[in-house]
């Protein structure tokens, strides 16, 4: 079975990620982490197009470094204090479910009749 992307691209991407985060004024554990997720979270994806998934993959990693701190923090409460969670954890745990929240966030939106909550129930 052939591997969806090789070592070379990887290691390519990992590095490439690791020079620009400076450069953008991300720490590089937070943009490893973030590209670590949103990798995890397009080969998930069920989606065929590729530029589909180019684009849920960017979005991610956004998603994913503007999260890090606060995915760190929430998982920090539920870990030991001994164990400290860094931020480059806490982003790719962030880039890897944050873009699957806002999707479900919208099929949220779209089944609820706002209307009917803000009126009451009649009776």
């Amino acid at each position: 079975m052939n591997e969806p992307i090789g070592t070379t691209a990887a290691t390519m991407t990992a590095a490439g990620t690791a020079l620009a985060a400076p450069l953008l004024g991300v720490d590089p554990g937070i943009a490893i982490g973030a590209v670590c997720g949103a990798g995890i979270f397009v080969m998930n994806e069920g989606t065929e197009s590729h530029w589909k998934r180019l684009f849920l993959f960017l979005v991610s990693v956004a998603l994913g470094c503007l999260g890090a701190t606060s995915f760190a923090a929430i998982m920090s409460w539920f870990i030991p204090a001994s164990v400290q969670v860094s931020a480059g954890v806490g982003a790719v745990i962030a880039s890897a479910v944050s873009v699957r929240i806002v999707q479900q966030l919208i099929r949220l939106t779209e089944t609820t009749d706002f209307a009917q909550l803000f009126r009451g129930k009649k009776g």
